[in-house]
């Protein structure tokens, strides 16, 4: 990539401190259950709403970290 095109890119993005506001707003909130962009609750999408695919992850999670697996339920 060209050198101005890289410094184009970087000037556009958000200062460190700005990236990590949301993370540190929830890292220090208690079970916020809820789905932030740039600072701003936005609806989750379909596939975070999907039960089965829910599951599915836990299973693969659990097979990758050789944790116990079988124990995912799929609650609707």
């Amino acid at each position: 990539m060209p050198q101005a095109e890289r410094s184009a890119r970087i000037a556009e993005e958000d200062s460190p401190a700005e990236a990590a506001a949301t993370a540190l707003f929830l890292a220090a909130s208690t079970g916020t259950g809820r789905y932030l962009e740039d600072g701003a609750e936005v609806p989750p999408s379909p596939q975070a709403m999907d039960p089965r695919l829910a599951a599915w992850l836990w299973e693969r999670c659990s097979e990758l970290t050789g944790l116990p697996t079988g124990m995912a339920t799929i609650r609707r």
